[in-house]
């Protein structure tokens, strides 16, 4: 049986590692890029001790700036409300199937 992370930043390295192992497809080499990097923000947080709050606070800085960039590339830079509420929509769904999946695998590794 595995024993589980203790620390926020054991957590991180943690769950980088099976972000690693288990690797989403993505469609493009940029996706792949991106998967990547996240990866290694991960990693990197959880190896410089860095606080969750901050790193919280540099996430949710960035990344809606790049959704938003995809959004308005996708409509010509004319979006409307109902488009963003559409793909908040889909990304809600993915992240909490992804929460749910991370669960079972941790669960799993546990039993390990």
């Amino acid at each position: 049986m595995t024993v589980p992370p203790s620390t926020p930043n054991e957590w991180l390295i943690y769950i980088a590692g099976i972000a690693e192992r288990h690797r989403f497809t993505t469609i493009t080499p940029a996706g792949e890029q991106l998967q990547a990097a996240l990866i290694g923000f991960l990693r990197t947080a959880g190896t410089d001790g860095t606080g969750l709050l901050d790193l919280k606070a540099d996430f949710i800085t960035v990344f809606p700036r790049f959704f938003n960039a995809l959004a308005q590339a996708g409509q010509g830079g004319d979006v409307h409300g109902e488009d963003f509420v559409r793909l908040i929509e889909m990304l809600f769904e993915h992240i909490t199937t992804d929460a749910d999946e991370l669960a079972a695998r941790q669960a799993a590794e546990r039993k390990h």
